[in-house]
């Protein structure tokens, strides 16, 4: 994952899968970086653990747990900020 733009894409991937909570969202929903995930229910607690998860696998990250807030998946750019900085901050 290299960008926004990719995590954007993990985000829709997942939206549209039976296990998100956006699952029965019309066709041609798009994620787009201001989007807001928690705001518009795409994400929801569970959610958001699954996507962590993912994230830490592709990015071979680790989010710490007091990191795990709203604030941080306001939307696909903070949380990319978030990812940025921890990347930065192990590198």
């Amino acid at each position: 994952m290299q960008s926004v733009d990719d995590l954007c894409t993990l985000i829709q991937e997942y939206a549209a899968s039976p296990l998100s909570p956006a699952a029965a969202r019309e066709d041609g929903f798009e994620v787009t970086s201001d989007l807001r995930l928690l705001d518009t229910g795409l994400l929801d607690s569970m959610s958001v653990l699954t996507l962590v998860v993912e994230i830490e696998q592709r990015c071979r990250i680790s989010i710490p747990e007091d990191e795990i807030v709203a604030a941080n998946f306001r939307t696909p750019a903070h949380l990319w900020d978030l990812v940025s900085s921890l990347r930065t901050q192990t590198a």
